[in-house]
């Protein structure tokens, strides 16, 4: 959200990664220790005027190796309200979904209230009864706020496994889980392991699971895939997820409508999934040392308190050096770090 409340589509409350706000507001540069440990230029401390005024940066998982994406259109497309894609969504028939974070600090630090301008732009847009909206929060809390939509909470830490009356808690708020790739098949030094229980646990608890973020960038993919994105697909998608989120919709796309990703299908050529640890266990011994397993997810890890009240907060004072009450701290920009407040990405549906 901007400082003067308006809701607008971008995939970090840090616009250092997404746009070109350090060539022109370097000064804003704080760090905000509730949301980062890093220095950022954040779209609250803009107005919606101000930040019309810088350009979008495609932005890509393999940046810190050299891999940029498309760079020679790396600025390009137009910043959207909120309202604006709503309506996008609406008349492309694509499923959305609405992905909130930070509510509690921006309600009860920046006197922003995320919730509301979500909620407000959710119910004045008309969609079919059919069409799929989903809210997408790691806060419980923002989840029981919106009762009449399709609820994923976010779990971005890996686990091992789940209790059943931890899926049980979280069946009393969510319709289902986002979770890591790692939480499905762990892996090690760019291996695969062996696969955990965490997808039949979650189901068992009447959750819908779906697995972020996939891309086709080769330095995401673990070396059993041999760099192809087709192929960790398939091996996902055969643990019988019930959806995934990717950076590569066209990639998904291609592969769900593919013949042979019909495993039941008399075809002469079948997309295979891999066999997770088969490439592991052709590694000498001693050349890898193989991790204590995850924890198992707890109720504390996904149960947030009550949301604070939206509260007006006094002008800021940007005095470098002087931290604030609230964590923050005003010092030159050198480095940042992601953090999102709200992103809609379009939601890749696969099964039933």
């Amino acid at each position: 959200m901007s400082k003067d409340g308006i809701a607008f589509c971008l995939n970090s409350v840090d616009l250092v990664d997404s746009t070109t706000a350090m060539t022109s507001f370097m000064s804003k540069s704080t760090i905000i220790l509730p949301l980062q440990k890093q220095k950022g230029i954040f779209s609250f401390d803009l107005t919606w005027a101000e930040i019309k005024t810088l350009k979008p940066m495609l932005n890509g998982p393999s940046i810190e190796a050299g891999l940029f994406r498309n760079p020679a259109v790396k600025n390009e497309g137009k910043f959207m309200l909120l309202s604006e894609f709503l309506d996008f969504a609406k008349k492309k028939n694509v499923g959305i979904l609405v992905n909130i974070k930070n509510a509690a600090y921006l309600a009860s630090e920046q006197g922003l209230g995320i919730v509301d301008a979500v909620s407000s732009a959710l119910t004045k847009i008309t969609l079919d009864k059919d069409h799929q909206v989903y809210v997408q929060s790691d806060d419980s809390s923002v989840l029981l706020k919106f009762p009449t939509y399709k609820r994923i909470i976010i779990i971005d830490e890996v686990i091992s496994s789940v209790p059943e009356a931890v899926g049980k808690e979280i069946k009393k708020f969510a319709d289902g889980v986002n979770i890591l790739r790692s939480s499905i098949i762990p892996n090690v030094n760019g291996f695969l392991m062996n696969s955990t229980q965490v997808v039949e646990k979650m189901q068992a608890a009447k959750l819908s699971v779906f697995i972020s973020v996939l891309s086709n960038e080769f330095t995401g993919i673990a070396y059993d895939f041999f760099s192809d994105p087709v192929a960790e697909l398939a091996t996902y998608i055969s643990f019988g997820v019930n959806g995934i989120m990717t950076e590569n919709p066209a990639t998904a796309i291609a592969y769900l409508k593919s013949p042979c990703a019909n495993l039941d299908a008399d075809l002469p050529y079948t997309i295979l999934p891999v066999e997770p640890s088969a490439l592991l266990q052709l590694v000498p011994n001693g050349y890898i040392d193989l991790p204590k397993p995850a924890p198992a997810l707890k109720s504390s890890d996904v149960v947030a308190p009550p949301l604070p009240p939206v509260t007006k907060k006094t002008d800021r004072q940007n005095v470098p050096g002087k931290e604030t009450s609230s964590g923050q701290l005003n010092t030159p920009l050198k480095s940042t770090f992601f953090a999102a407040t709200i992103t809609i990405i379009i939601l890749i549906f696969m099964l039933s």
